[in-house]
């Protein structure tokens, strides 16, 4: 199914643009959030540590509703054109035009000790100011293709279109 979308969505650019939803977070750590929000719940409920709890479930239980809400809802659009693409989500929209962008890569964006970030598609574009260097901008995860395979997507249209 993956390779289809990718193959269909160069062969048929002609359709004007590729329409992709924001991937949703995964039920693994939809579920640890429950579960640690419950456990906070219990150290209220049994006034066990509650000082800590309640730490707990106001820091566990925001992440949650945020992951919850995010599984559902799913708000960022990326929308990608022949003239370049753009990202919709709550806070607004970012655009892009293909000159812009020197190339798509999926890589780990950074790190939160111990680990580093799980891959997602980051790309470069050129300084915005005279004095300004480049700056590398994650694009996120969308559809069900994986990293690499939406880089290529991406790559594929900037190639053809630039």
């Amino acid at each position: 199914m993956v390779a289809s979308l990718m193959s269909d969505a160069l062969s048929s650019a002609h359709q004007e643009q590729l329409v992709l939803r924001q991937s949703k977070p995964g039920l693994g750590t939809t579920i640890a959030g429950l579960v640690l929000t419950a456990v906070c719940a219990g150290g209220i409920v049994r006034h066990d540590a509650e000082p800590v709890a309640w730490l707990g479930m106001i820091a566990f239980g925001v992440a949650t509703a945020l992951l919850l809400i995010l599984r559902f809802w799913r708000p960022g659009i990326l929308v990608i054109t022949p003239a370049g693409f753009r990202k919709l989500g709550v806070l607004g929209t970012v655009a892009h035009r293909w000159s812009e962008v020197s190339h798509f890569t999926a890589t780990s964006p950074g790190y939160v000790y111990p680990r580093r970030l799980p891959k997602q598609v980051v790309f470069v574009c050129p300084p915005t100011a005279p004095n300004s260097a480049e700056r590398e901008r994650v694009l996120g995860r969308y559809g069900d293709l994986k990293p690499a395979q939406l880089a290529d997507l991406m790559n594929r249209w900037r190639n053809r279109f630039r």
